[in-house]
């Protein structure tokens, strides 16, 4: 099967650092160091010198989408339907960010109280992140049971899981978020991104075959790009997505196949894709504007203006840097999974010194 098509790698095997899989175009992986991540293209557009699979194909434009807020409630009735169906309780889980915020604040509004029916599954970072919400759960009497990192490997068997990933890719994507702190994210693409690519590489020989393999993405978009952050957005949506699809799945080293059909990552949906894709601007211009319409949605439902006025983004799935152990002891993994689902993975050994 190896030279099926691949669905999922991560950064080290499509560097090269791992027998399971030989390196694509010298081009392709230098756009995954600089994403940090293995990349699957949506819009098919690159040759990455090997086959792969877009699971989600980008969906058609349509005219006029549903406002934001309708898109939040029937994306939870759907998840919460399934959960009643399946007779299966449904584990949120909830880091105290803005996008699994908007998520737990969805399905709780589907649910209207406290149930057995909806389980909250977070860790101390969470209330660390949203103090008065967490607060208020445990007050309420919502069931909350503690994770710890890495997530994925110790998540319960016995539930259906909701998410709230591919929020990054609905909004933008957390490389701009330091060039709109500073004024920068209306820049022209075209004359800023080449100076982004050579800063982060190291060596700006990397910069031309990099713009000109991303030239056919960026022609693809729905709309025409103008700004850093429109192309940073784009090249989230197209080339993240589907890392962002599989990567708690194959981070559970176990049958990542099932578990996604058990796993609701909230935002991946057609309608809620759509609506991005009406959006032709990405630029927040403030950082703390950054999924504003997830916020408004979190403030319409929980009122805490400390949270609306400062929250900005931050990474959920792995500790903060003050709990680095986990960080510093765990080994390194390449990760290769191709259509037939089985994972293929070979660690790189990792040791204190």
């Amino acid at each position: 099967m190896k030279n099926s098509k691949v669905i999922f790698l991560n950064k080290f095997a499509a560097i090269g650092a791992s027998s399971l899989f030989s390196q694509g175009h010298e081009t392709y992986s230098n756009l995954v160091r600089f994403f940090e991540t293995g990349i699957v293209d949506r819009t098919r557009s690159i040759d990455a010198g090997f086959d792969y699979h877009p699971l989600d194909p980008i969906p058609p434009i349509i005219q006029n989408p549903p406002d934001f807020e309708t898109l939040m409630l029937e994306r939870a009735l759907e998840i919460v339907q399934t959960s009643i169906n399946m007779s299966k309780p449904l584990l949120v889980l909830w880091s105290g960010g803005i996008d699994s915020t908007a998520v737990l604040l969805a399905l709780k509004e589907v649910f209207e109280k406290p149930t057995e029916q909806l389980v909250i599954g977070c860790t101390a970072g969470s209330f660390v992140e949203f103090p008065e919400l967490g607060q208020e759960l445990q007050k309420a009497g919502y069931r909350m049971i503690p994770l710890a990192h890495p997530v994925s490997k110790y998540l319960p068997h016995e539930y259906l899981l909701a998410t709230g990933e591919h929020g990054d890719q609905l909004f933008g994507s957390d490389k701009m978020l330091e060039y709109v702190a500073a004024g920068l994210g209306h820049m022209p693409y075209r004359a800023f991104l080449p100076f982004l690519i050579s800063d982060k590489m190291g060596y700006p020989q990397a910069t031309h075959g990099m713009m000109e393999m991303l030239d056919p993405i960026f022609e693809a978009a729905p709309f025409p790009l103008k700004t850093l952050c429109d192309a940073l957005w784009w090249m989230n949506f197209t080339l993240k997505w589907q890392q962002v699809t599989l990567r708690i799945p194959v981070w559970s080293q176990k049958d990542p196949k099932h578990f996604l059909e058990r796993c609701h990552h909230f935002y991946r949906s057609v309608p809620f894709q759509q609506w991005s894709m009406n959006v032709d601007h990405k630029d927040p211009r403030r950082l703390t504007d950054y999924k504003l319409p997830l916020k408004k949605f979190i403030q319409s439902r929980f009122h805490c203006p400390r949270y609306t006025e400062t929250k900005s983004k931050e990474i959920s799935l792995r500790p903060r840097p003050s709990r680095k152990w986990w960080e510093l002891t765990r080994h390194r993994w390449s990760f290769v999974m191709r259509e037939n689902w089985q994972l293929e993975k070979e660690i790189i050994p990792h040791y204190l010194s």
